[in-house]
């Protein structure tokens, strides 16, 4: 789990013939575990042998994670470092240069729960990147998520961007929606490191 790249690939590729969305592949998750990650029926048959045992893994450790967990304190997490979140997202998706970029992708942040007494670091960052907003992003739903996102544009607010926090263990999200304006975008300083500062942020703790 120390190596970022793997652990986010798990998310954006088949596990079996390892093609990817960006190959133009349409990818499920096993029904059974929800993480197991196919592009057809024939690669999760042919990965079933050796994804088998994991499988049996994956369903005890979330129905464990399931059991112990609290729906408010992903969302806590989230709510404390926002401003952290925020301009990681802001540079990650170049919303300065590119604002339409918003419209159809979103900053997933990586996550597993860790014991802690206060919110603020309550979860350890492992990896995050731009994904497309559709529903293995959103975990389902991917339009209305969308649509309801925009409908909280007010006034002068030129998008929204969704930045996406999922537990790894449990496979649950939280999702938050941000809008931007011209005052944001000539506030907050581009990051070429955005993501290498992000987590060192959030796994310090810091919350400003």
């Amino acid at each position: 789990m120390s190596d970022r790249k793997p652990l986010f690939s798990d998310f954006n590729q088949c596990h079996s013939c390892d093609k990817s969305k960006t190959q133009g592949a349409t990818l499920f998750r096993c029904a059974g575990c929800l993480f197991g990650l196919y592009c057809s029926k024939e690669c999760q048959k042919k990965a079933w042998p050796e994804h088998k045992s994991r499988c049996k893994l994956n369903q005890k450790t979330r129905k464990l994670a399931l059991d112990n967990y609290d729906s408010k304190l992903l969302s806590s997490f989230m709510d404390k470092h926002r401003v952290t979140l925020t301009a990681a997202a802001l540079s990650a998706l170049d919303i300065r240069n590119r604002p339409e970029s918003a419209k159809s992708h979103g900053l997933l942040v990586l996550v597993r729960q860790r014991p802690a007494k206060h919110a603020e670091h309550a979860y350890l960052a492992l990896d995050a990147g731009v994904v497309p907003l559709d529903d293995n992003a959103l975990g389902g739903s991917a339009d209305e998520i969308k649509e309801e996102a925009l409908e909280r544009k007010r006034t002068g607010v030129l998008g929204v961007f969704l930045i996406i926090v999922r537990d790894v263990d449990s496979n649950l999200r939280s999702i938050v929606p941000v809008e931007f304006h011209p005052p944001l975008l000539t506030a907050y300083n581009e990051r070429k490191l955005w993501k290498e500062w992000m987590i060192k942020k959030l796994n310090q703790g810091v919350s400003v």
